[in-house]
């Protein structure tokens, strides 16, 4: 019983290498880097051993991106602490855009790439860990409407509004689309457009 347990810790500990060293490749080297070929090179394995956990490279993109889910979980729920309403409805747009800033190649993987994206059918992990980020937003989207911190309006609307706004800021800022702008100006300028829309949803 306990050799079964260590070859089955050790096949976990090796899946977990592979995915390390595959996001350790793509944020140091960038996304045309990583290959099945390129990780076996980097842990001393054959790439027929990397197969056994990962059945092609469009595999390790999605554990890539739902690693990152793990991540945006975690920070989305910092707005939890403030138990004004609206203040953590404001905060959880804050925070979004947090994370695409401090995790701009992750957040690529995870909502701007269409190579990685697909329709649910070959991958529904992924839009599971999607879903599960929409849900916690229409969640506390629910909430506050029903405790008046915000004006009531149809939910899944709202949903989409308040996921459209910050995702669309995050995007701008991680393709560099607001070059026009400095540093400073940028983040003024996403902060008013933050906030505007924040007061928009006072009832």
């Amino acid at each position: 019983m306990a050799s079964r347990d260590r070859i089955v810790r050790e096949k976990q500990e090796l899946k977990a290498l592979i995915l390390k060293t595959a996001i350790d490749i793509y944020l140091s080297e960038g996304y045309d880097a990583v290959s099945i070929r390129a990780i076996a090179d980097k842990i001393d394995y054959s790439p027929a051993t990397i197969y056994l956990y990962f059945k092609d490279k469009k595999s390790i993109w999605l554990a890539i991106s739902n690693y990152g889910f793990s991540l945006f979980g975690q920070k989305l729920a910092e707005c939890m602490v403030e138990q004004d309403r609206f203040e953590r409805m404001r905060i959880m747009g804050y925070k979004y855009l947090e994370f695409s800033q401090e995790h701009p190649k992750m957040y690529d993987i995870m909502f701007i790439r269409e190579d990685v994206i697909d329709d649910g059918e070959e991958s529904p992990e992924y839009w599971e860990n999607d879903y599960q980020s929409f849900g916690f937003l229409k969640q506390q989207l629910a909430e506050a409407m029903a405790e008046g911190a915000i004006r009531k309006m149809d939910l899944d609307a709202a949903a989409l509004m308040f996921w459209g706004l910050p995702h669309g800021l995050a995007s701008l800022l991680v393709k560099c689309r607001l070059s026009m702008y400095g540093p400073g100006e940028q983040e003024r300028l996403t902060e008013v457009a933050m906030d505007q829309f924040m007061r928009a949803l006072k009832p």
